[in-house]
């Protein structure tokens, strides 16, 4: 049974048994919002449309989406009278368990459907979290969540704040995710006077103003942890900047440079190289003023040795895992290798660790970022040590 067809059914009414079989089969293969939403307009009226609002149904139950759940099984019992999931819709209704309104609402805007879908799903699931950690203590939950999918889309976003205030009566809005989206949904916020918690990294254009609020590690956050350690705790005065020829590889740059500058160090240079190369040695080779002599060893082969003719105490590299994890390899066959590396919370995966320890000597990888920190710390700094045993340090 095609659902990717432009026609529509011709017959409508419960089909008999080993039919519907197939339709639920066919429609149990897709699991996505988007593609449940496809089908329902597309076979509205018939049982494979009503199929799919039932999938629709169970996915805002487990998202925990009760306003829209319900509206869902609304539409069903009137849309679809007779369809044999009727029953089971019903049941989801029935089987929620609220005792009592709770005291407050407070709003969530995140991307629950589209590319950005599993981002936004995982920040559902810890602000879920923490409201049943928060609530386990009362009989009455005094908080409810009010969810909206903001799709990306920088337009839905300002009517999905100005609707959770005016019509859900939010005292409180958690999100917009996207850096797309937050200016939008910070000045309706601002304009209503609503305390909103963007969790986007970018900071707002009309500035966080008096209800805008920020819950991320922004770049600046990042780099001022990053420039004290190295400058205070590690005691090093000369720095080197490696970073992709991207905004933001350039806004780390300035940045780190800015910052560095700050607290009385160097930034010697920098170098900038393209988003997508993979080989460094013409930029390691120019910017260390690397001299290559040839000797042989004990076989009569010849081998190249390297000596750099400048050298400095740390350098910066505000890029991804996977690139670092071909630049530093490069750095060590130059045998640039006595420089501490530094990078922003963009390392943080464990591939990097396996890739590039073995090139290193010593305490070399440096990371700004906050898993398991407190709330109220300051970020956190991740030195990983080519001795460290794995499994040894949570960092």
């Amino acid at each position: 049974m095609p659902f990717n067809g432009t026609e529509r059914p011709t017959c409508f009414g419960q089909p008999k048994d080993e039919l519907r079989g197939k339709i639920r089969s066919v429609v149990d293969t897709f699991d996505s919002e988007e593609a449940f939403i496809k089908i329902e307009t597309l076979y509205r009226g018939a049982y494979a449309g009503g199929y799919a609002k039932f999938r629709l149904a169970q996915m805002a139950k487990r998202r925990g989406d009760t306003l829209l759940l319900k509206k869902i099984i609304s539409e069903l019992e009137k849309e679809y009278q007779g369809m044999d999931y009727l029953s089971q819709a019903k049941e989801l209704v029935g089987s929620l368990q609220i005792p009592e309104k709770p005291k407050y609402t407070v709003g969530v805007i995140l991307p629950l459907t589209g590319i950005h879908q599993p981002f936004g799903t995982r920040v559902l699931q810890a602000i879920q979290l923490a409201m049943k950690e928060a609530n386990t203590q009362e009989k009455t939950p005094p908080i409810s969540l009010s969810i909206r999918d903001s799709k990306g889309n920088p337009k839905e976003v300002e009517r999905m704040v100005e609707e959770l205030i005016s019509k859900e009566k939010a005292v409180a809005i958690l999100g917009p995710l996207l850096s797309a989206t937050v200016d939008q949904a910070a000045k309706k916020a601002q304009q209503l006077k609503v305390p909103l918690i963007t969790l986007s990294q970018k900071e707002p254009a009309y500035g966080k103003g008096d209800f805008v609020f920020q819950n991320s590690l922004t770049p600046l956050a990042q780099v001022e942890a990053l420039a004290t350690f190295a400058a205070k705790e590690m005691e090093l005065r000369t720095y080197a900047v490696f970073y992709p020829n991207s905004p933001y590889g350039l806004h780390y740059k300035n940045l780190f440079s800015q910052e560095i500058t700050r607290r009385g160090g160097r930034v010697l240079g920098s170098v900038a190289y393209h988003e997508e190369q993979t080989d460094f040695s013409q930029e390691i080779k120019g910017f260390f003023k690397i001299k290559t002599t040839q000797e042989y060893d004990s076989r009569k082969k010849k081998v190249e040795e390297f000596t750099a003719g400048l050298t400095v105490d740390a350098i910066f590299i505000p890029d991804t895992h996977d690139r670092v994890s071909l630049i530093l390899p490069q750095m060590a066959y130059f045998d640039i290798t006595g420089s501490v590396f530094l990078g922003t919370n963009a390392w943080n995966d464990s591939r990097l660790i396996s890739a590039a320890v073995p090139h290193l000597k010593e305490r070399s990888l440096s990371t700004a970022f906050t898993k398991k920190t407190p709330l109220q710390s300051p970020p956190v700094l991740w030195t990983i040590s080519k001795g460290l045993p794995a499994g040894s340090r949570n960092p």
